[in-house]
C-alpha cells in the first residue's frame, strides 16, 4: 500500500488553520457545532491532508473521527480527478496500522464514489446494515 500523490502535491497532518475550509466543504459543516468537532479530530486524532505546493492550500483530506472511523474525505473541487482522495485515505491507513488501529469507515450507500475508493483500497462491505445516530436535546433530561 503506497499513498503516492502527483507532482505538485505534498502530504502531511492537518492543523488548526485547516478548520474554516474543512467546515466549509463538509455536507453536515458549514455551523459551529461543525467546527468544534473538526478542530476536536484535528487536536486529538490522526489526519492527513495533501496540500497544493505552489499555493500551499489544502486540497484534500481526511481523518478519524470521534468514533474511530476514517472520515471527512474530502477532495476540493479544484483538485478532483487525481488521485488525491486515494493517497490520502491509503496514508491514514498506513498511520492506523503503524499504531495497531485497524481501519474502518462507514459510508452512505448511496455515496458511490467513496464506496468505490474504498473498494479500490481493498475495503469490502461487511454487511448490508443501517445505523441510527440518536442525540439528546433535552438539557433538563435524568441522563448523567
Amino acid at each position: 500500500m503506497c499513498s503516492h500523490v502527483p507532482p505538485g502535491y505534498q502530504l502531511r497532518d492537518l492543523n488548526l488553520d485547516d478548520t474554516d475550509q474543512i467546515n466549509k466543504h463538509l455536507s453536515w459543516g458549514g455551523n459551529d457545532r461543525a467546527m468544534v468537532r473538526i478542530k476536536n479530530c484535528i487536536k486529538y486524532s490522526i489526519t492527513v491532508g495533501v496540500y497544493h505546493v505552489e499555493t500551499n492550500t489544502l486540497a484534500s483530506w481526511s481523518m478519524l473521527n470521534r468514533c474511530g472511523a476514517i472520515g471527512m474525505v474530502t477532495t476540493h473541487p479544484d483538485h478532483r480527478r487525481k488521485g488525491l482522495a486515494k493517497a490520502v485515505v491509503t496514508s491514514l491507513c498506513l498511520k492506523l496500522l503503524d499504531n495497531n488501529i485497524i481501519p474502518y469507515c462507514y459510508i452512505y450507500k448511496t455515496n458511490v464514489a467513496s464506496c468505490n475508493l474504498f473498494q479500490s483500497l481493498g475495503f469490502t462491505l461487511s454487511k448490508d446494515c443501517q445505523f441510527n445516530w440518536v442525540r439528546v436535546t433535552n438539557k433538563t433530561s435524568s441522563l448523567p
